[in-house]
């Protein structure tokens, strides 16, 4: 499961770079450490959801 999820990272990640190609470097960098800050965003907030469900 966490491997699948590891694979489906590296092909968004593909696709994001072949989409940001045209971009310059620091748009695109800007782009990925937003998207890796967003998920980290969504992670805890479902972890502290958790917590509060049990």
């Amino acid at each position: 499961m966490l491997e699948e999820f590891i694979n489906r990272l590296k092909m968004t990640i593909e696709e994001i770079i072949e989409w940001t190609s045209s971009l310059t470097w620091r748009q695109a960098f800007i782009l990925i450490v937003a998207s890796i800050l967003f998920l980290i965003l969504i992670l805890l907030l479902s972890l502290y959801l958790n917590i509060f469900r049990i």
